[in-house]
């Protein structure tokens, strides 16, 4: 075998053939002696790979195909869930190939391993940015529907929902991909233009951050302001409790994408600066929990609303859907 082959990539002189890394910023080091990190994150990640593209291609069709699943909330968790499948397809087969190649040390040329590394930092920093700024958008659309009820529809149209779709996705791939490439030696750019390209993609997290407490909090007083004042009106109250629900839902939704992209968004700010972060034996871990979170929010979804639940159980040919018959009698009995 070539030297080129079995070389990974920069190998520390005193600890030959026990680390390796990739000239990219900031730096992955992935040890050889973390054995165990390796085969559990590999092990969790065969796993939960096609659970996380098939419960999320689910969510997708059933928002999709579904007409009582076509509202504005539920097409911007549909659009989130693409993020998450996306994890799904290519981030998690990505690194968990890294991991069983450094397991059965088969190793591939340096630039091979690192490109592969790149895409998968890529594909994960695009699913986090985007889900970010689909949760901002979650949030406003909240703050109306709970505060501003009765302007909902004029202010939350179908076709401003999915222009801010895309306009989440278009940021997250701007503010994810030109850092990344601008690190490799192809390109050469100067370190303080990568910084500030860098610092300026962090405006839009910082803002989707601050608007989505913002929203969150004017939702919570909002609710505690629905309980003082009774509602006499059915309709009304069931709306009411609707809206509430569907609020509470992204709110535990949103607390729990923070949590899993706390440990990767220290390593993306301070690994250049403390090298343990940069080891496999910490960014493995956040990454695996970044990867977690594409498989619990289409278990929340179904947890939390039964729609969902039937929709995923129909398509999947479980259960029979309701016929279309008895559907029109129930609403000519209306």
């Amino acid at each position: 075998m070539n030297s080129s082959d079995t070389d990974l990539a920069v190998i520390a002189s005193n600890k030959a053939l026990s680390e390796y890394s990739c000239p990219v910023k900031p730096i992955h080091i992935w040890v050889l002696s973390d054995r165990t990190v390796f085969k559990i994150n590999a092990a969790i990640a065969i796993i939960l790979c096609p659970v996380v593209v098939l419960l999320n291609i689910l969510v997708i069709l059933a928002v999709k195909t579904k007409r009582e699943l076509k509202h504005n909330s539920n097409i911007l968790l549909a659009s989130l869930a693409i993020a998450d499948a996306l994890t799904g397809i290519i981030s998690m087969p990505l690194a968990t190939s890294l991991d069983v190649l450094l397991l059965l040390r088969r190793f591939l040329k340096p630039e091979v391993f690192c490109r592969i590394a790149l895409i998968n930092d890529i594909t994960l920093f695009i699913g986090g940015c985007s889900s970010t700024y689909h949760l901002a958008v979650i949030a406003w659309e909240r703050y109306v529907a709970i505060r501003r009820l009765t302007e909902y529809k004029v202010i939350v149209t179908r076709d401003r929902v999915k222009k801010y779709a895309r306009i989440a996705w278009l940021v997250a791939v701007v503010v994810a991909v030109p850092p990344r490439v601008m690190k490799l030696k192809v390109f050469e750019v100067p370190y303080k233009f990568r910084m500030i390209v860098s610092l300026v993609g962090v405006i839009p997290g910082a803002v989707s951050i601050i608007l989505i407490c913002y929203f969150y909090i004017l939702v919570y007083l909002g609710v505690r302001k629905r309980n003082v004042d009774t509602i006499t009106e059915v309709r009304s109250l069931i709306k009411a409790k609707l809206a509430t629900k569907v609020a509470k839902t992204t709110a535990i939704l949103t607390g729990t994408v923070f949590i899993s992209f706390i440990p990767s968004v220290i390593y993306l700010f301070f690994g250049e600066a403390y090298p343990a972060l940069r080891r496999s034996s910490f960014f493995r871990w956040s990454m695996m929990l970044a990867h977690l979170n594409s498989v619990f929010n289409p278990v929340l979804y179904c947890y939390r609303d039964r729609r969902y639940r039937e929709a995923m159980l129909e398509i999947l040919k479980i259960r029979k859907p309701a016929p279309v018959v008895k559907r029109n009698v129930r609403r000519n009995a209306q």
